[in-house]
């Protein structure tokens, strides 16, 4: 478990991507393992209010991510105010141990 990837939507409207996350989630979880059940959580991060650079957005995202898995997982969350925050917070941290 905990498998982490990216995808990135070039020229996409917030509510096009939402869309996507959401046909990506369902298609997961129609899926028929045997064993129990595949879910995904997604967080979504927009530019340039996610973040200026690959890494800010993909920070923001990532903080959405973990804001879907703690709300119960099996979701799409878009990142707000409070995940733009904490990934700040997060890089700044990072920065300053480097």
């Amino acid at each position: 478990g905990g498998e982490e990837f990216v995808v990135m939507l070039l020229e996409c409207p917030l509510a096009t991507a939402v869309l996507v996350a959401e046909r990506i989630r369902a298609r997961v979880a129609d899926q028929d393992l045997g064993q129990g059940k595949l879910t995904v959580s997604i967080g979504l991060a927009e530019y340039p209010d996610g973040g200026d650079t690959p890494e800010e957005l993909i920070a923001t995202a990532d903080a959405a991510m973990y804001q879907a898995k703690s709300s119960g997982r099996d979701q799409v969350v878009v990142a707000g105010a409070m995940q733009e925050r904490a990934a700040k917070k997060a890089r700044r941290k990072k920065e300053s141990s480097a």
